[in-house]
């Protein structure tokens, strides 16, 4: 097992503090853009980052191992020393040797090694191995906790000032370090916005029934069509970051965030029977949605089924309303033209 694997088994098994994670996967990824993405966002990334965390140092996180003795402070005391001595801990009268010299008992005084036992008495050579050995156990324990917790509280402070420091913030405040651009910071946030919502289509289409009833196909052909067209976008926004991040390439913004077709202007034909033809498509068009929005089909049904509040219903209000003021215009051209 390396290293590695190691300090993420004890973060795993010492309660997964967030910050702590941050800081290891910035240590152990090589997806250094990913990494930057976590800082701050624990309410939405806590799973994603147990998952990416432990495969970074390729551990399974649905099967993780038991973390190994000899890390989680179940050490012998027998191995803390060297050559097979135990730990001089001031309280063994035999750790120092049987040469006549003194040592420290521990409390400040100084007494001959061959004349006194770990009580401090004059009874050389009587003392109690039991008691001895005990004695040495609990004292190597102390210790190995004792460095155990400075361990964890060294690796809470590093790992905590690396977290900060690739969220872009200093120690001295929470101020940002570096600021993007504005077209790089819509960039990374609607980069992030489509995550979620291709995530939610996910959602729903796990909920779609597995048969193969006409509803049922067109809700999962939908859903797909859907998820197709937000992954085709959040390439793009991805390899436009990339390019910035890479070679300091700004985004064609016209490219990214074409005008949506609500706010391009409708050229009215000057023929009546173009517009009229135009206005009867309009409120076709107009038709099919509001029963997509009361059905979820475009046709209506016997029971209504409305689409939950989402991406896709808010994109179909919109065109709905972007049709009915078109098709006021074209009624108000009409009677002009009558006039």
């Amino acid at each position: 097992m390396t290293e590695e694997q190691k300090q993420v088994l004890k973060w795993y098994y010492s309660g997964k503090n967030y910050n702590e994670g941050v800081g290891l996967f910035t240590m152990f990824t090589r997806n250094k853009l990913m990494a930057r993405i976590f800082p701050g966002r624990e309410d939405r990334y806590k799973e994603k980052l147990e998952y990416e965390l432990c495969k970074s140092v390729k551990l399974d996180w649905r099967n993780m191992p038991e973390l190994p003795e000899a890390d989680s402070g179940d050490q012998n005391p027998e191995d803390t020393g060297e050559g097979g001595k135990t730990t001089d801990t001031g309280d063994d009268p035999e750790s120092t040797g049987k040469t006549g010299e003194t040592t420290s008992t521990g409390d400040g005084t100084e007494a001959g090694t061959g004349s006194q036992n770990p009580e401090g008495s004059s009874e050389g050579g009587n003392a109690d191995p039991e008691a001895d050995d005990k004695n040495n156990t609990e004292s190597a324990i102390n210790k190995i906790a004792d460095a155990s917790v400075k361990s964890a509280e060294h690796i809470t402070e590093f790992t905590g000032k690396i977290a900060n420091a690739v969220s872009g913030e200093s120690e001295a405040g929470s101020q940002p370090s570096k600021t993007y651009p504005p077209e790089i910071e819509k960039v990374l946030k609607e980069h992030s916005r489509l995550l979620g919502v291709r995530s939610d289509y996910h959602k729903q289409m796990s909920k779609v029934p597995e048969d193969n009833t006409p509803e049922s196909v067109a809700k999962r052909k939908e859903l797909s069509d859907m998820i197709s067209n937000c992954s085709m976008q959040i390439e793009k926004l991805y390899a436009a970051k990339e390019a910035y991040f890479t070679t300091g390439t700004m985004p064609d913004m016209q490219v990214l965030f074409p005008l949506p077709e609500s706010k391009k202007e409708v050229k009215l034909p000057d023929d009546p029977e173009a517009l009229a033809k135009m206005k009867k498509n309009l409120q076709n068009s107009v038709y099919k949605s509001q029963n997509q929005l009361e059905y979820q089909s475009d046709s209506k049904k016997d029971a209504p089924d409305p689409m939950p509040e989402g991406a896709q219903r808010i994109k179909l209000v919109k065109r709905i309303q972007a049709n009915q003021k078109t098709i006021e215009k074209i009624n108000l051209k009409l009677a002009q033209r009558a006039d």
